[in-house]
């Protein structure tokens, strides 16, 4: 049972780190004209791990056999 509340914190906190470098990315992009176009493939790239590690904690529910899914 502990291991499964340290994967649900675990991917909360994934979740939550990744929303946070993506609004970062997303303010530099809309206040700065000359951003760097590695800038916009970093935020692709953390919204879309944002997005599936939200897919996991979805199916994860809360219920302990969801845990062979993961």
């Amino acid at each position: 049972m502990a291991e499964v509340l340290a994967l649900a914190a675990s991917i909360a906190a994934i979740v939550e780190i990744a929303n946070r470098i993506a609004s970062a990315c997303k303010s530099y992009i809309d206040s700065i004209q000359d951003y760097p176009k590695d800038l916009r493939l970093i935020y692709v790239e953390t919204v879309s791990l944002k997005v599936v590690f939200e897919s996991l904690q979805f199916l994860y529910g809360g219920d302990p056999d969801d845990l062979v899914t993961l």
